[in-house]
């Protein structure tokens, strides 16, 4: 769970999962299962290495289940890890046309990738963007910098179109990705054993999360710890 808009950690998890998915060895009986992320609304991901505007998907828990149903008889084993985001994610893009929601994350698996981010108003702060289309190729051409092409539908969506909440009571009107991941997490929060809070802060203001997390910090037979 992460309260700010950056993608740093995700990607660091993706690069760990890729690693950890494509070992060098032949597999064999007994090989670790392979993991994958779950944002938990079911985006698509545009595909890191393609020369093209390609989707690839993660997988989400309905999936999950059935690849791991014994019934099924599918060749691989697979676990997910549930990170949500509840304000948003800074590289994320809802299509205003088809509703969509997708994800830009570098065009290089590099942990290091200076192509991280997504484009920005500004050309200049944009750095290492490829395009992958001629409608991209032509929004750059018209100052257009922080356009980026829907991968389901074609739409041109622009920086304008990241579904992203304020950090603190104030927060408005949530879009409905938003909701969906705010509902599932305060399950999953509320099913936690431990939780580890990792070097953030909350809002003096944020004071919704604020009780939940001391809701929970107070209940018996729990625990929790700081990094």
């Amino acid at each position: 769970m992460a309260l700010h808009w950056n993608s740093i950690l995700l990607w660091m998890i993706f690069n760990a999962n890729k690693e950890l998915n494509n070992p060098s060895k032949v597999p064999y009986i007994g090989s670790p299962m392979k993991l994958f992320d779950d944002m938990e609304n079911f985006m698509a991901v545009r595909k890191i290495e393609s020369e093209k505007q390609e989707i690839w998907y993660p997988l989400n828990e309905t999936i999950i289940q059935r690849l791991n149903d014994p019934e099924y008889q599918a060749v691989i084993r697979v676990r997910i890890g549930k990170s949500y985001f509840p304000h948003g994610l800074s590289n994320w893009r809802e299509c205003p046309n088809c509703w969509e929601l997708f994800i830009y994350l570098s065009h290089e698996w590099n942990i290091y990738s200076k192509s991280l981010f997504q484009p920005q108003l500004i050309p200049k702060l944009s750095f290492n963007f490829k395009v992958k289309s001629s409608a991209e190729e032509k929004s750059s051409q018209n100052n257009q910098a922080d356009f980026i092409q829907c991968p389901f539908c074609g739409k041109m969506v622009s920086l304008i179109n990241t579904p992203i909440v304020m950090q603190s009571n104030f927060k408005g009107n949530y879009p409905p990705s938003i909701e969906n991941i705010q509902c599932d997490m305060r399950i999953s929060l509320e099913n936690a054993e431990h939780i580890i809070f990792m070097r953030y802060t909350l809002a003096k203001d944020d004071v919704i999360y604020r009780t939940m997390f001391a809701a929970k910090i107070n209940r018996e037979n729990h625990f929790c710890s700081h990094k």
